[in-house]
């Protein structure tokens, strides 16, 4: 059934430690706007007692489930994504755009992919080895417990995440963290769905995010890079900025 509403849904993804609740006040000013929101929990945070092993599997596949599920709805897609999200998200998109070629007659797909602070890794690829090439470190690691979940104190991270963002709001956001399986850093990447298919920031440098951003410009694909003044999570402190970026993408 064709759906005669064309604004594309937009379906966000969040980074480690985090949950689609941390983008609250991003989601409240889309929707205002008069377009639907679709929040990824990711599975390896804080859903598991013990690392499974295969957590960006996990994770690659809850964001190809909230792709298709926009899709099937007849809708299109911005899919966005924040820092280890873009990790997943990448994997998501090359798989739902396999399936999509072999569809006989596909009415919806991902017509945009966004990368707010993200990863943006090449095939065979993973969080650790992309940070080890960009010199990334919290220069404040998380702790590893015995069943493999990776946590973050909220002390490291009102350091490291929001050291730009206010006491309260980072505080709010902090105290919502949630333990990672550590395997969703060291598994590899088995796609490069982007190609398929902010500067104060501590936990990825600039040089980091420019390097990103030179990947997707060196092959060919039409992408436009926006710096933003903040620290490594604008969608807590400067919603407003972050909304009208996503709203201009989707237009």
């Amino acid at each position: 059934m064709s759906n005669p509403d064309k604004r594309p849904t937009f379906v966000l993804v969040h980074g480690a430690w985090h949950e689609p609740s941390h983008f609250q006040s991003v989601t409240a000013l889309l929707k205002a706007a008069g377009y639907k929101v679709e929040g990824v929990s990711l599975p390896s945070v804080g859903h598991l007692d013990k690392d499974p092993g295969n957590g960006l599997e996990l994770d690659s596949a809850a964001v190809a489930d909230a792709l298709r599920k926009v899709i099937d709805s007849d809708r299109d897609v911005v899919l966005v994504a924040h820092s280890y999200g873009g990790i997943p998200t990448s994997e998501a998109a090359a798989i739902v755009s396999q399936e999509q070629e072999k569809a006989t007659d596909p009415v919806a797909r991902v017509v945009k992919l966004i990368y707010l602070a993200a990863y943006v890794p090449p095939k065979g690829a993973s969080l650790v080895t992309e940070s080890a090439a960009g010199q990334s470190s919290t220069n404040r690691q998380p702790t590893v417990s015995e069943n493999g979940l990776m946590a973050i104190t909220a002390e490291n991270a009102i350091h490291v995440l929001y050291n730009t963002t206010p006491a309260v709001l980072a505080e709010e956001a902090a105290a919502k963290l949630r333990p990672i399986a550590l395997s969703s850093f060291v598994q590899t990447t088995k796609f490069c769905g982007w190609a398929d298919y902010g500067i104060p920031d501590k936990a990825m440098p600039p040089s980091l995010q420019q390097d990103f951003a030179a990947r997707i410009e060196a092959t060919g694909s039409a992408s436009e890079t926006v710096w933003l003044d903040s620290d490594h999570s604008p969608f807590l402190h400067m919603p407003e900025q972050v909304a009208e970026l996503l709203l201009a993408a989707a237009a």
